[in-house]
């Protein structure tokens, strides 16, 4: 595959001459990934299943870990994972939202609450 810049926003991807879907195609700038049975899939799409599955494992690991902070920073991962789902999907308020409130305020505020509190092994 080869890459050739036609205009400020266009770029030509040449395919291997014996790919049947498509010799030359040309894109705007969202970069394009040939599966070789002609699936085409952008970065984008790529960027957002990522995001998806990495804030589902993320949440699984917030409910299922034993320590409170390990929780506590899975739940901030999770909330940025979302956040970036939101900016994929050309929401950037609410993504900047998302991050600021929930993976800046309420996680600090879980932070502080775990710091302040006595658990009882420290106690001993």
């Amino acid at each position: 595959m080869r890459l050739q810049r036609l205009s400020a926003n266009i770029l030509e991807i040449t395919c291997h001459p014996l790919n049947p879907v498509a010799k030359k195609i040309k894109h705007p700038i969202n970069l394009l990934i040939l599966i070789n049975w002609g699936w085409r899939v952008t970065i984008e799409e790529v960027l957002q299943i990522s995001l998806m599955i990495a804030a589902v494992l993320l949440a699984i690991f917030t409910i299922e870990v034993k320590n409170i902070l390990h929780a506590v920073i899975g739940f901030c991962a999770m909330c940025v994972a979302i956040g970036g789902i939101f900016w994929l999907l050309a929401a950037p308020y609410v993504s900047v939202f998302q991050i600021l409130i929930y993976a800046g305020a309420v996680v600090g505020i879980f932070l502080a609450a775990v710091m302040l509190t006595t658990s009882k092994e420290t106690t001993k």
